[in-house]
């Protein structure tokens, strides 16, 4: 059975607590503000407009997961058109209100001419 350590204990030596405490103050949060700096560079989605209808649809029919919704909102899409369409959705909050699943719903309609 292999036992456990904290980075951080009375049980290890100085420079094991050193070395703990400076990943968790310089490693961990420059790996975070890395992480984020490089997510206006990553490469668009690959979304098909078939695709975008059917997470609209579920949505509309209250069936959508609120982590599918942040997916889709958040990562850009390699199509102009549907960017745009994606674009739109990301201005509606969940959960859906009347106004909003209009909105979603003529969003559906101009993402089911695309297919």
């Amino acid at each position: 059975m292999m036992e456990s350590r904290t980075l951080i204990s009375k049980e290890n030596s100085i420079i094991r607590n050193f070395l703990g405490m400076a990943a968790f103050i310089f490693i961990v949060p420059a790996a975070m503000v890395l992480a984020l700096l490089t997510l206006p560079f990553s490469k668009p989605v690959n979304r098909s407009a078939q695709e975008v209808l059917e997470i609209f649809d579920n949505f509309l029919e209250n069936e959508g997961d609120p982590y599918e919704w942040d997916d889709f909102i958040s990562m850009k899409i390699s199509n102009s058109q549907l960017e745009y369409i994606r674009q739109q959705a990301a201005q509606i909050h969940l959960p859906l209100t009347e106004e909003g699943s209009e909105i979603l719903d003529r969003l559906r309609l101009k993402a089911k001419e695309l297919i």
